[in-house]
């Protein structure tokens, strides 16, 4: 009986560290919302992905703008870098406001448990760099 109520609650623990990991799904959302916030010109929402405040203030004075841009339209790939414990999302689309391709990364790193772009670190992004240096954990909406 004891060994059948240890098991249990070491199952219970294991279940439950498996629901706070991060997926490469949750990395392409968070990209996503991103992107979408930018082609915007959400300074608000911008605000709120970002991993320190007041590092993007491009859009702050600017008004707002329609865009549709939809998240299966985005090519999304996530590579997990073990060393610094975080996330480069790699993406391309088309704007559909545009009618421009799109090509860009993030890093993507957990604050306060929530997941936050890195403007400052993205600024260093080198896409082939990364291709060669990480494992790609995931492609979302690849064809």
């Amino acid at each position: 009986m004891k060994r059948l109520l240890l098991f249990f609650i070491a199952l219970i623990a294991l279940l439950t560290g498996c629901n706070q990991s991060v997926s490469s799904e949750d990395i392409a959302k968070v990209t996503y919302e991103w992107e979408k916030a930018t082609l915007k010109a959400d300074y608000e929402l911008e605000q709120q992905f970002l991993y320190e405040q007041g590092t993007y203030e491009i859009h702050k004075d600017t008004p707002l703008r329609e865009n549709d841009l939809k998240y299966e339209d985005m090519q999304i790939e996530v590579y997990y870098d073990k060393e610094n414990d975080w996330y480069y999302s790699l993406f391309n689309y088309t704007n559909p406001e545009e009618e421009n391709k799109v090509e860009d990364g993030y890093v993507v790193r957990e604050k306060d448990n929530k997941l936050k772009i890195d403007i400052e670190k993205s600024k260093d992004i080198k896409q082939d760099k990364i291709k060669e240096s990480f494992k790609r954990e995931a492609c979302i909406n690849c064809k």
